[in-house]
């Protein structure tokens, strides 16, 4: 085999290895895109939860105290954060 014919050879091996390297860059990307995807839907589902609690926590603390009340429990009920 020749010098030109060696070279050739190892450019092709060089070209096919960069083609599979650019191949599992993309699964790479699109795994993270996929991510990315998932933890801002994460991210919207707590900031709903955050709200709902933010809204329903006095009157639930209401309604506790209430309870407690009638059946002779004297301390205030508090939900903290």
């Amino acid at each position: 085999m020749s010098n030109k014919e060696e070279i050739i050879n190892l450019l092709n091996n060089i070209n096919t290895r960069l083609i599979n390297i650019e191949q599992r860059l993309d699964i790479i990307e699109n795994k993270q895109n996929t991510i990315m995807n998932s933890a801002s839907n994460m991210d919207n589902h707590i900031s709903f939860v955050e709200n709902v609690y933010e809204t329903l926590k006095n009157p639930l603390n209401y309604v506790a105290n209430k309870i407690n009340h009638h059946i002779g429990y004297i301390a205030p009920v508090s939900i903290n954060n």
